[in-house]
């Protein structure tokens, strides 16, 4: 009986009803309906409900992320500038393989919301990244080991951030609770967060300039000058 019902609940995870395996749209799982093929609920068998079991066993995945990408900011700190693509492409990677899958259990405007909503949260902690990349560039001593801290935090507040908004609007969704405002006013504050952060880093840029062409390097000092002319 212990096999049937993890028989039966498996193939709810994989988005198909426990009894005739058909196809089923994600969210009638989440809230328990019927299977419109053959009748069944689709309600899980096992302890746990759906939510939760969506995010079972997936934290290895994650401490394993954020140990790469601090250990490899760290290795490239010492480039201006090169740790922020790595944390951007960081971002990209950890948001297909943890934070795709769950999101395709949301009817489609909430999933637009929420990816939006995350990728929002990915924008700003990028453009901060920038920020302080070009802040530490003229401090190549330590700026390894910043960034280094910088790639293993702004990774996990991204993919933590984004776990937080999921687990949420699954819960929303399993509930049966309408879309609310908070939904699409929280999109709307990211954005100003990003253009205030972008203004942020357009100066930070202006001023690590001067600091450089102030700083008599060879090369380095000319070529900061010629951008600030330009």
């Amino acid at each position: 009986m212990l096999d049937l019902k993890a028989h039966h609940d498996a193939l709810l995870l994989r988005g198909r009803c426990g009894r005739c395996a058909e196809p089923v749209k994600r969210y009638h799982l989440l809230r328990g309906l019927d299977c419109t093929h053959c009748g069944a609920s689709l309600a899980t068998w096992g302890t746990g409900d759906l939510p939760e079991r969506l995010e079972r066993g997936r934290w290895r995945w994650r401490l394993v992320g954020y140990g790469l990408v601090g250990a490899a900011s760290f290795v490239v700190g010492a480039v201006p500038l090169l740790q922020s693509g790595l944390q951007i492409l960081a971002l990209l990677v950890l948001h297909v393989t943890l934070l795709r899958r769950p999101l395709l259990w949301l009817t489609p405007a909430r999933r637009l919301t929420a990816r939006t909503t995350i990728k929002l949260v990915g924008a700003f902690l990028g453009s901060v990244s920038v920020l302080v990349n070009v802040a530490v560039a003229p401090l190549p001593i330590v700026s390894s080991a910043v960034l280094a801290g910088v790639g293993f935090a702004f990774t996990a507040a991204y993919v933590e951030c984004g776990l937080m908004v999921i687990r949420q609007r699954l819960r929303w969704e399993a509930d049966h609770r309408p879309m609310s405002v908070v939904e699409w006013g929280v999109p709307a504050l990211l954005v100003g967060a990003i253009l205030l952060s972008t203004l942020a880093v357009v100066g930070t840029v202006a001023g690590s300039l001067h600091l450089l062409a102030a700083a008599d390097i060879p090369t380095v000092s000319e070529l900061a000058a010629r951008l600030l002319e330009v």
